[in-house]
């Protein structure tokens, strides 16, 4: 019997920029968002495309960070509308199949080397992934190449684990796990809040209060981290 081909997707988005730490730049997170070819997302993906239509027609496409601060695309849409869209990201990150892992740097503890400080941060978790990485045939690393530094330091970091590797351009539009990526790395930055800083006045009018949060949107993600 031929062996089965294990092909390995791994969507990544990032939050965050290259500025120093200020209040409102707080930590640098990457999220890997790793879909196998054998799991079965036929359904959730789906509901995700019809839910998304009855809500805003052709436009399939939920940015999280934009979304609960109602900036574009979303201007003029009201609350209840942003929170429904962003229910069926939730709930196709809730119900779809795919491990996550995200890479989190707080920046004021690399202000004097942020880059570096980054690319540590980055590299640490691509290698703790190393082992279940190498469990498959091939590897396709998805970025919407925003940041040419983080492409550089993908590239080298998973090429340092594996020859299996390719990376290709996606735009979050074009795939829902980009946007699940998108969600995982926003999410980091509202764990870090809810730790440290305090939310905005901005999520806690879109999310609830922490307590909330905890609830009913991150505990229910914990089991798909790695």
């Amino acid at each position: 019997m031929d062996k089965q081909i294990r092909k390995l997707d791994i969507y990544v988005d990032e939050s965050g920029n290259f500025d120093k730490f200020s209040k409102h730049n707080l930590i640098y997170s990457v999220a890997f968002v790793m879909v196998d070819s054998n799991d079965e997302n036929t359904k959730p993906l789906s509901v995700f495309e019809n839910k998304l239509l009855n809500i805003i027609g052709g436009e399939h496409f939920v940015h999280t960070g934009n979304l609960v601060r109602g900036e574009k695309p979303y201007q003029g849409m009201q609350l209840r509308e942003r929170q429904d869209l962003f229910y069926v990201l939730f709930l196709f990150a809730k119900f779809s199949k795919y491990r996550v892992a995200c890479s989190i740097a707080e920046k004021r503890d690399f202000s004097a080397e942020l880059y570096e400080g980054i690319t540590d941060s980055i590299i640490a978790t691509i290698r703790e992934l190393e082992i279940y990485i190498n469990g498959f045939d091939s590897v396709i690393i998805h970025y919407d190449n925003g940041q040419e530094f983080l492409k550089g330091v993908l590239l080298t970091a998973f090429r340092g684990i594996t020859k299996k590797v390719t990376i290709v351009k996606t735009l979050q539009q074009e795939n829902p796990f980009m946007q699940v990526a998108d969600l995982f790395s926003y999410f980091e930055l509202i764990k870090y809040k809810i730790s440290k800083s305090g939310l905005s006045k901005h999520e806690i009018n879109f999310f609830g209060m922490s307590r909330k949060i905890k609830k009913d949107y991150l505990k229910p993600l914990e089991n798909k981290y790695i």
